[in-house]
């Protein structure tokens, strides 16, 4: 599935603003409003954030080495889609393979 590209925001602009893509009847099990977490890789020194070991040096199977990166956290708030009908049934049907 592609969401586009969004040329006239910064990345942290695009994560807040898009849409929660959870299915319809997950939005609608919980409250109206959902709290996501967000963790960008940043390089600016004055950002408080946190160093994460997980970028890859190498990939030797005996010797495996990575270095860290600075990682910065937000919360995003986000509201759950407007009450809709939920449809479970589609015409999807993964067992029409085998025949």
């Amino acid at each position: 599935m592609s969401l586009g590209i969004r040329t006239d925001k910064t990345l942290l602009e695009a994560l807040q603003q898009e849409p929660w893509q959870v299915s319809r009847w997950l939005q609608r099990s919980g409250s109206g409003q959902v709290r996501l977490r967000i963790a960008v890789e940043t390089d600016q020194q004055s950002i408080t954030g946190y160093f994460q070991r997980d970028l890859p040096l190498s990939f030797d199977q005996g010797h495996r080495q990575y270095r860290f990166r600075r990682v910065f956290e937000f919360a995003a708030q986000i509201a759950a889609a407007p009450d809709t009908e939920y449809d479970p049934i589609t015409d999807h049907d993964p067992l029409l393979e085998l025949i």
